[in-house]
């Protein structure tokens, strides 16, 4: 049998990347994809295993999950391949040409790069035969946000978007908006203040402007979003084509209608009719008003259409299926 190995952190290292039993890393189930694909490659007669298992320098394919520190070289180039997953406002340095040379072909969702030679599309992924959307008939609120408390300099991120979102209903309708998420209970530390993190005695006792909204963290964002009947869904980066993530999906599965903003491109994956596009209303104000007075028959027309969207994807783009399917073809058949 061939072999393969998957490059990743130390956390995901032996196999746990794989394994969807692990309820700590696979929160949400989002190490689905991870699990088909190496599923896919045993099909194909290869074994698929993370670099403490499979070395790397014993292995027929190498795959890096995110861009490494130390390239590949000379005759590894050439049975090398990259996933880029993240943004480039969370991985820096994932996008500079020099760097991806040194890889035989990238996976990733960046629709301006997908050439399908060395660029191959691949989406965010789930598993649909397991992920059903929760049908709650009882919304407790109008609108939630769950996300982390998180900060940048960098062009066209939205963390501040969001922060603005929290800030503007806790001012005006602060019994219809519910925050959740990591870090929004303590001083946001950046830059060089960053260090700081590390001593607790010293953060916890900096006073700062508190979040009258903030309900605390999740352990199931479905469960919880599935109590409202929007959410504020707002990818970490702005304008890029084809960067899709769970942020949308998690709205969906929960059975809620989400307020979308990012992926330019949005409406060549998903529906119109799925989500409601931020960038229709020029205020917070205008979009307040139509969330709040939408017609029940009208917010229910959401939800049908978003279980059709989901009810199609089995097979589809958004599939394990497709996104296992789409590396083992690229990699083994090559």
């Amino acid at each position: 049998m061939k072999k393969a190995t998957l490059i990743v952190s130390s956390p995901y290292r032996s196999n746990q990347i794989f394994d969807r039993s692990n309820h700590v890393l696979n929160r949400d189930d989002c190490l689905a994809p991870f699990y088909f694909l190496k599923e896919e490659f045993k099909e194909r007669g290869v074994d698929l295993s993370t670099q403490d298992i499979n070395p790397a320098h014993n292995s027929d394919y190498i795959i890096y999950n995110d861009m490494p520190k130390k390239l590949p070289t000379g005759k590894y180039i050439s049975k090398s391949f990259l996933l880029i997953l993240e943004s480039p406002l969370i991985v820096k340095n994932s996008w500079i040409a020099q760097r991806l040379k040194h890889f035989k072909k990238v996976f990733t969702w960046n629709d301006d790069y997908i050439d399908n030679k060395q660029f191959i599309k691949v989406n965010y992924s789930y598993d649909f035969e397991k992920q059903g959307m929760i049908n709650n008939n009882d919304k407790e609120k109008l609108l939630c946000m769950i996300s982390a408390n998180k900060s940048s300099n960098e062009r066209n991120e939205l963390y501040s978007e969001r922060e603005k979102v929290v800030r503007w209903y806790e001012s005006n309708f602060p019994s219809e908006f519910d925050l959740y998420g990591i870090g929004w209970d303590r001083i946001r530390l950046t830059g060089v203040f960053k260090a700081l993190k590390k001593l607790p005695f010293i953060w916890k006792n900096i006073p700062f402007k508190k979040y009258s909204s903030y309900k605390g963290t999740v352990t199931s964002k479905k469960v919880i979003m599935s109590k409202y009947k929007f959410a504020i869904c707002f990818e970490n980066i702005n304008n890029m084509n084809g960067y899709i993530t769970e942020k949308i999906f998690d709205c969906f599965f929960s059975g809620t209608v989400p307020i979308y903003l990012g992926a330019k491109n949005i409406s060549d994956y998903v529906p119109p009719h799925c989500f409601i596009d931020k960038r229709n209303f020029s205020t917070l104000d205008d979009l307040h008003k139509f969330i709040s007075s939408m017609p029940e028959q009208q917010y229910q027309e959401y939800l049908n259409s978003i279980d059709l969207f989901l009810k199609k994807q089995n097979k589809g783009k958004f599939s394990c299926s497709s996104f296992a399917k789409t590396i083992a073809d690229e990699i083994i058949t090559d």
